[in-house]
């Protein structure tokens, strides 16, 4: 039998991680809120014995344009081309918004040093060449 999370991965990439689940809304349908290192996923869970799962929003942390906790459980998003709500159910945002930002702050350290390991690299090899 899947769980959340064995679902959740099916749709990460193998090098991503689950961080944390929450119980919550979008539009309107409650389920689970997954962050994970590098995107936030949302599930809804149905069926009593049966149970499948539906994923319905995938949003890796580059897309984010803003996150905003705009009350004490309601999260606001925006991507280059949408915007939408979250409502969490069993935590407050701002603890949201803060590991998210933490995840966004973390891929964006990890790009600066790709970047500047990639500029020694191109360095080292000219003055090889020299």
């Amino acid at each position: 039998m899947s769980t959340i999370q064995d679902i959740a991965y099916k749709h990460l990439p193998a090098e991503d991680a689950i961080l944390q689940t929450h119980h919550s809304v979008y539009e309107e349908v409650e389920g689970t809120l997954v962050l994970s290192k590098h995107a936030l996923l949302f599930l809804h869970e149905h069926g009593w014995r049966n149970k499948r799962y539906d994923v319905l929003l995938i949003v890796p942390y580059t897309h984010l344009n803003t996150i905003a906790t705009e009350a004490s459980h309601r999260l606001a998003f925006t991507t280059h081309d949408a915007s939408f709500h979250i409502v969490t159910l069993d935590i407050e945002a701002k603890f949201i918004e803060d590991i998210i930002n933490h995840c966004i702050e973390t891929l964006r350290l990890k790009d600066q040093a790709k970047t500047v390991t990639v500029i020694q690299k191109k360095r080292r090899s000219r003055a090889s060449k020299k």
